[in-house]
C-alpha cells in the first residue's frame, strides 16, 4: 500500500490576490427591520439569476401559545426557511382563489406542522402561513428565510407579499398543545 502523501495548506487572508481567482465579496443592501426579522436583506443581488431577500429570524419564547388572526403569503414566490434552532409550530392555509389578490383564509383552512431544528423547507406560492410558534416557550427560535425578491420593486412598493386578517368575528386560529 502506497503512503499517503499529506500537503499542508497555508491560511491566507482573504485580501490575497489569489482569492479573487475563486471568490467575490459583494456589498450587502443596508439592513431595515422589518417586524420580527433583523436583518432583512431587500433585493440582495449575489452576480447572477434573480435578486433575493435573506431574513434572519429570531423569535423569542414566551407563551406556550397564542391566537393568531392575520396571515401573509407571496402569489407567485417559493420561500425556503432553514431552520437554525430551536423547533417551531407553522401554521400555513392552501390560497382558496391563488388569483384573488383580495383572498382571505378562513381560520378551518389551516393545519399546523411542528418543524425541527436542522429541517429545510421550501413553502409554495399561494399559502397562507405566520412565521412559527417556538414548541418550548423558554427557548428562542432562529431560522432564515430566503425569497427571490418579492419584497420591493424599484419604486420601493410591495411586489409579491399580501397580509390579511380574518374578517371581524371570524375568530382566529390557536395551536392545541
Amino acid at each position: 500500500m502506497a503512503e499517503l502523501q499529506i500537503h499542508r495548506l497555508e491560511v491566507l487572508s482573504t485580501d490575497d490576490p489569489s482569492f479573487a481567482e475563486v471568490a467575490r465579496f459583494v456589498e450587502p443592501p443596508p439592513r431595515t427591520p422589518e417586524g420580527r426579522f433583523f436583518p432583512a436583506y431587500h433585493g440582495f443581488n449575489i452576480g447572477s439569476g434573480a435578486d433575493v431577500d435573506i431574513s434572519w429570524c429570531d423569535v423569542a419564547g414566551g407563551l406556550p401559545y397564542r391566537v393568531v388572526t392575520g396571515f401573509d403569503r407571496h402569489m407567485h414566490t417559493e420561500e425556503l426557511f432553514i431552520t437554525i434552532d430551536g423547533a417551531f409550530y407553522f401554521p400555513a392555509a392552501l390560497c382558496r382563489h391563488p388569483d384573488d389578490p383580495d383572498d382571505v383564509p378562513n381560520p378551518e383552512d389551516f393545519r399546523c406542522w411542528r418543524i425541527n431544528e436542522g429541517d429545510l423547507f421550501v413553502l409554495k406560492a399561494n399559502v397562507w402561513h405566520d412565521g412559527c410558534w417556538p414548541v418550548d416557550p423558554s427557548h428562542m427560535v432562529r431560522f432564515i428565510m430566503i425569497l427571490s425578491g418579492h419584497r420591493t420593486s424599484a419604486e420601493g412598493g410591495k411586489v409579491d407579499h399580501t397580509g390579511k386578517r380574518f374578517p371581524e368575528g371570524m375568530g382566529g386560529i390557536l395551536v392545541d398543545v
